[in-house]
């Protein structure tokens, strides 16, 4: 649970910090004045004199410097104290890109402050106010965290134009009945052969994408051109009851603005593809994040005839509320639960227990990551309809004919 701010009063010609000090901590003028000097010379300069609601000492923040200015209270002052240690709680888990943007404008401050004036118009020679400075230190964290924020930066520009280049491709995983292995459906996983790092791994991009507007183009490209490759293939599934589906994933921001599924209905029409072919898969936290809105749009999506499926069903704290509030066709079984069922007594409890659920529900069930056929012998016995995995076939970078993997 989050801790209050502490609250500190200094009186008059207190100072709040001194040149020279090691600081881990900013201050907000709640009330009162505070006087930043900085000496030139050997005699103290005023820089600024600071009062309410502005923030005094917030170079400590960031750095390990010593302070760079004293600050003295003129007059009864209360302020907020703001520790380095809190400020790194609050950044935990942003966007890297934020603590560089502030540790490189707060370093900017640093240097400016350190050019005063000895008198009025005078300034002082160039370079004399790092020369007072110690030295410093390497930081190798910034440096790192720096040059992953500046990797992250031009990764999420180079994505926003990756399907204009051309270097966007789909690999095509087949879903497969348990039953009698014929092909029911298949997964669109993205692939960005990138100009520079090579072939990357999805979980190098698609994080990227999903904190910045990149997600938005990029799951247009997806959508468009798995409906597309799915349309104009003629694989219909071979013994299947009917033809086989397009899965694709869809984030909460993509679901949640609305923007694709405004072009769903052209993305039909364009491609010709029957919309009871196309399956949108969204994780449990899609749902959590805005439920109202999240309803509203799944009931678009079915209401034009497409399929929605729970996927890494069994992950989330509250998977069962869902089933009955959001249009839920299928559940897939989240392959943490495949990989230890064999070995696990209570992972397989779970599986039974979901696979006789979504039966007495009437959901369909997909299990993921499947890699032996004990696993798939286990699933069938758990009454799981179609599973995927590299132990059933291989992704393709086309739809037609799957590649069963040998043994």
């Amino acid at each position: 649970m989050a801790t209050s701010f502490e609250r500190l009063i200094f009186q008059p010609g207190m100072p709040l910090f001194r040149e020279g000090e090691p600081g881990d901590r900013a201050y907000v003028i709640e009330r009162g004045l505070v006087e930043i000097t900085a000496l030139w010379q050997g005699e103290p300069v005023r820089l600024a004199v600071l009062g309410d609601r502005d923030l005094v000492g917030e170079m400590a923040l960031v750095d390990d410097q010593v302070r760079s200015a004293t600050a003295t209270a003129l007059e009864e002052t209360e302020v907020v104290v703001v520790t380095r240690e809190r400020m790194r709680r609050e950044l935990e888990g942003a966007n890297p890109l934020l603590e560089v943007l502030l540790r490189g404008t707060l370093e900017r401050l640093r240097t400016t402050s350190g050019m005063v004036l000895s008198q009025p118009g005078e300034v002082p020679p160039e370079g004399a106010a790092e020369a007072q400075r110690p030295p410093h230190a390497p930081d190798l964290r910034y440096d790192a965290l720096r040059s992953s924020a500046l990797r992250r930066l031009k990764i999420e520009q180079q994505l926003r134009r990756a399907p204009e280049r051309g270097e966007l491709s789909l690999r095509y995983q087949p879903i497969v009945s348990l039953a009698d292995g014929s092909t029911v459906g298949y997964e669109a996983l993205v692939r960005w052969l990138h100009p520079e790092h090579g072939l990357l791994s999805p979980d190098e991009f698609i994080p990227i994408a999903e904190e910045s507007e990149a997600i938005h183009v990029l799951g247009l490209w997806v959508m468009e051109e798995a409906c597309r490759a799915l349309a104009e293939s003629a694989n219909n599934g071979g013994a299947g009851p009917a033809p086989p589906y397009v899965a694709v994933n869809v984030s909460a921001s993509q679901l949640t603005d609305g923007l694709l599924l405004d072009r769903l209905p052209g993305i039909f029409a364009e491609s010709g593809l029957d919309p009871r072919r196309l399956v949108v898969e969204v994780t449990e936290s899609v749902l959590i994040e805005n439920p109202e809105t999240a309803r509203c749009e799944l009931e678009r999506i079915r209401d034009l005839g497409a399929r929605v499926f729970l996927d890494d069903f069994g992950t989330g704290y509250s998977s069962l509320s869902y089933l009955h509030r959001f249009p839920i066709a299928a559940l897939k079984l989240d392959r943490s639960f495949v990989h230890s069922m064999l070995d696990d007594r209570r992972s397989r409890q779970i599986v039974h227990a979901i696979g006789s659920l979504a039966a007495q529900l009437g959901l369909s069930t997909v299990a993921e990551g499947i890699e032996e056929e004990a696993q798939a012998a286990a699933l069938r016995d758990a009454g799981f309809e179609w599973g995927q995995g590299f132990g059933l076939a291989e992704p393709a970078e086309q739809i037609g004919p799957i590649r069963r993997v040998a043994g």
